[in-house]
């Protein structure tokens, strides 16, 4: 397994400095985040793939269960509740958190609570997640069959639905790993979904054109054909 990327979601700074600050001595932590409520979380969670929150219960935008139950949806495998709350522990059971830590946190609690976490993780691989897209003000979640391809435009990615564009802050990396392998690469910037391609042209160079079941069409590179001649199986 490669280093966790994890997420703290607290609004109290000495607290959410701190939980940092435990995290990122970790050696198998490699990324953490940190929101001070639901809405700057929300954010950070459609823009990356965690693989462990650390959420307060109480935000000043709403509750932390409820935010447990939105990042569980966007693919996050382990849940890790750090409150003075003991109220929603039984929630936090429904929720199969990984953990329900009661403040004040010490260091050792974090440990704990982040090998079960870990173990929790290495028990439940991730399978293909939806992507989540800002529309207007609300958060919209496409599940990955509706998802033609993904291509990047500077620092976004243009994600093709069902003839919408929408744009994600994401690396094409991220967005891979969380639709799984319904997906490949044939381009170092664009993942394309095997099933909505109809055929390839090849030409000379090795290099191609997919003719995609939406009359698209996108540019192959001949370092990927291998990768889409079998994603895409015999015929």
């Amino acid at each position: 397994m490669n280093g966790l990327r994890a997420l703290v979601v607290e609004d109290v700074l000495l607290m959410r400095t701190a939980l940092v600050d435990a995290l990122s001595a970790r050696p198998a932590i490699a990324q953490v985040d940190a929101a001070d409520c639901a809405k700057a979380a929300h954010a950070l969670l459609a823009q990356h793939a965690y693989d462990i929150v650390f959420l307060d219960i109480h935000l000043p935008d709403g509750l932390g269960v409820d935010l447990g139950v939105a990042a569980k949806a966007q693919g996050v495998p382990s849940i890790v509740y750090c409150t003075a709350d003991a109220t929603y522990a039984i929630e936090a059971l429904r929720q199969q958190a990984a953990d329900y830590l009661l403040k004040p946190v010490t260091q050792s609690a974090v440990d704990q609570a982040l090998e079960r976490a870990t173990r929790q993780i290495s028990d439940s691989p991730r399978t293909p997640q939806p992507l989540a897209v800002r529309d207007g003000a609300r958060i919209r979640y496409i599940a990955p069959d509706l998802i033609e391809r993904v291509e990047a435009a500077g620092h976004y990615q243009c994600v093709y639905a069902q003839g919408e564009v929408h744009l994600l802050r994401q690396s094409s990396a991220q967005i891979a790993e969380q639709l799984g392998p319904g997906f490949v690469r044939v381009q170092r910037a664009t993942i394309v979904r095997a099933a909505a391609i109809r055929s390839l042209e090849t030409e000379r160079s090795g290099d191609g054109t997919l003719h995609l079941d939406s009359g698209a069409k996108v540019r192959f590179s001949r370092t990927c054909r291998a990768a889409i001649e079998a994603a895409l199986g015999p015929g």
